[in-house]
């Protein structure tokens, strides 16, 4: 398996990881935004097939000999990565192709409890992870650990579980209290993520939308 570094640099290439720039990212929960310098672009990410697949298979490397019965993601926007992990770890332990399933549809879930795999294209801080957990914990089952793409948290670990992440590089945030850039007072990108949103908020609205 190639370099770490030259996966993001043909990440970068292909404009999937955007930057440096000036983000606004929301986790939908009613915490405090926060403010980044680069950005991941999911649907880039799903059109260049190969570095998806790189992604995924670093996944399963990562995961190694571990089992699981299922696959559990927050929403669907996860559910394709999960399904090609799901066959990528089927095809190196040689048994059949683990079933997914996703949150958003929940009565789908079976409710036979299993070992489950989390997984989540983009772990940021972890709010939709934590729901999913909420959930085993009412329901039985046994959560094994959680899978990402590309991830905003320093830790190994996220709520006691062990991360394996395709991107061991953390794609850091901050507080907008403790960002250089509003320091800088570099314009907010408006294009990618709650830019727009964020500007509206604080009675800022541009001119003309910035963005990459």
């Amino acid at each position: 398996m190639r370099p770490v570094n030259e996966l993001i640099d043909d990440l970068r290439k292909r404009r999937v990881i955007i930057g440096p720039d000036h983000f606004v990212l929301g986790d939908g929960y009613g915490n405090p935004d926060m403010h980044a310098s680069l950005f991941v672009v999911g649907r880039r990410l799903y059109k260049a097939t190969d570095l998806w697949g790189e992604c995924i298979l670093r996944i399963a490397d990562r995961i190694g000999d571990r089992e699981f019965d299922m696959i559990v993601t927050p929403d669907e926007q996860s559910i394709p990565s999960a399904r090609i992990l799901a066959k990528a770890l089927a095809a190196d332990s040689g048994t059949s192709c683990i079933p997914v399933y996703s949150m958003s549809n929940a009565r789908h879930l079976p409710e036979k409890s299993g070992r489950v795999l989390i997984h989540d294209d983009v772990v940021n801080r972890g709010r939709q992870i934590l729901q999913v957990l909420q959930w085993m914990d009412e329901e039985r089952h046994n959560p094994i650990g959680i899978s990402c793409l590309f991830t905003r948290t320093e830790e190994p670990e996220l709520h006691g579980l062990p991360l394996f992440c395709a991107v061991d590089r953390v794609l850091t945030s901050v507080h907008p209290n403790d960002c250089p850039l509003c320091r800088e007072r570099k314009p907010i990108n408006t294009l990618f993520g709650k830019g727009a949103l964020y500007c509206v908020e604080q009675g800022d609205v541009p001119p003309k939308a910035h963005g990459m």
